[in-house]
């Protein structure tokens, strides 16, 4: 019997007492949120001891959501969760010595990722998360580390907390282990023998996997599918081509601001940049054209200096990354590309593809994206399949070979 089926009473049950006051969909939100719970938390010893059920939710919620940005429905419903199942309102816990030091040992990890690393913020969440994850997972944590940080541990939450993730998240995981093993041996930590050598990667090449690019045909049908006769469709155009004339990353798209330009020179300076290190682009005739005509017709008064604002809701405030996807997954959709792209990464991909396809060199390529080593940008020569087609040809016939050189 699977987890699933295991809790369908119990699921039915909450759904049923939340339906008096609450909506469909907030029925059906919090009623997974609360299933993600039981199945992590899956003892039925502790289900009707509040202490035991309240130490449950608080564990899992550190585990889940520090931080994250689903972390106010997950509270909302695991509260009202602990309000059906003891009919006492969810008083929070007493934080531990524990947690303190846990928050203690984060505060300085992060500390080191920023000014020894130097990762931008998005990626600092995703290791804060998942290291708190991993921290309240393991033994409590003794000052020297021995005890808790051992190639047991480690080897047992892979095994048994990352089951549920896809390989490229679980990847993800295990690469931010390793960082906070590396970040220990920075510190002079004693480890157990033969943790820095643990293989914490998946066992997968590192270059086995072709990113997904898009083809001419594909991009010119999405920027096509613009209305540029509306104010908001010269926004988003000018949204678009950042992406698909400069390659650039959500993250600096979102960050563009209108001290960026240097319009006498035709230069764009990206400051924001996942590597903290800024670099500096040509403007193209195109984008150049676009951004103009997003800033005379379209740009509503403000005094926001990031390039790209919203117009309706909070009108004249900087857009954020989400609301600067959502504009791509709109054009995605009108252009009938596959429902299953979704992002705006591979935008980046096609254009380093076209780069290297028009004869670019990868430290051209390196340097127009933004990587720090060339290593990173190797990979695009295996999307360059249009220039391996003009060396095939069909495979000569037998017989033509025999009449060749009789």
């Amino acid at each position: 019997m699977n987890n699933n089926t295991l809790f369908d009473k119990e699921i039915y049950d909450f759904k049923t007492f939340m339906m008096k006051n609450y909506k469909a969909s907030t029925t059906l939100k919090y009623s997974q949120i609360v299933l993600h719970y039981l199945n992590w938390n899956n003892d039925d010893n502790k289900k009707n001891e509040i202490k035991s059920l309240k130490l449950a939710i608080n564990a899992y919620m550190n585990c889940y959501y520090p931080q994250n940005k689903y972390l106010k429905n997950a509270r909302a419903a695991l509260h009202l969760y602990f309000f059906y199942k003891t009919g006492a309102k969810y008083q929070p816990l007493q934080i531990e010595k524990t947690s303190e030091f846990i928050d203690e040992e984060i505060l300085e990890y992060v500390d080191y990722l920023t000014d020894v690393v130097g990762l931008t913020d998005s990626t600092l969440l995703s290791h804060k998360q998942y290291l708190k994850r991993f921290l309240y997972y393991i033994p409590p944590i003794q000052q020297t580390h021995e005890e808790s940080i051992s190639i047991d541990a480690i080897q047992k939450f892979i095994v048994t907390e990352l089951i549920h993730l896809k390989p490229s998240s679980k990847k993800r995981v295990i690469g931010i282990l390793r960082s906070y093993i590396r970040y220990l041996q920075f510190k002079g930590v004693t480890l157990e023998i033969g943790l820095l050598s643990l293989p914490l990667r998946t066992p997968v090449w590192r270059y086995s996997n072709v990113p997904k690019t898009l083809d001419i045909d594909e991009i010119t049908s999405m920027l096509a599918s613009y209305n540029l006769k509306t104010a908001v469709g010269l926004r988003d155009y000018a949204i678009a081509l950042s992406f698909t004339e400069l390659g650039l990353r959500a993250l600096e798209v979102a960050s563009l601001t209108l001290e960026d330009f240097n319009w006498r020179e035709g230069k764009i300076l990206i400051r924001k940049t996942k590597t903290h290190t800024e670099r500096e682009l040509p403007l193209s005739t195109k984008i150049g054209e676009a951004i103009f005509q997003y800033l005379k017709n379209s740009r509503p008064k403000t005094a926001e200096r990031t390039l790209f604002v919203r117009f309706s809701h909070k009108c004249g405030e900087a857009m954020g990354r989400e609301q600067i996807r959502g504009t791509i997954r709109r054009a995605y959709a009108r252009a009938g590309i596959s429902s299953e792209i979704t992002g705006t990464h591979i935008l980046r991909h096609s254009k380093a593809k076209n780069l290297y396809e028009s004869g670019s060199s990868l430290k051209i390529i390196a340097d127009i994206l933004g990587h720090e080593s060339i290593d990173t940008t190797v990979i695009y020569t295996k999307v360059g399949l249009s220039s391996l087609q003009s060396v095939t040809s069909t495979w000569p016939d037998k017989s033509i070979l025999v009449k060749k050189y009789e």
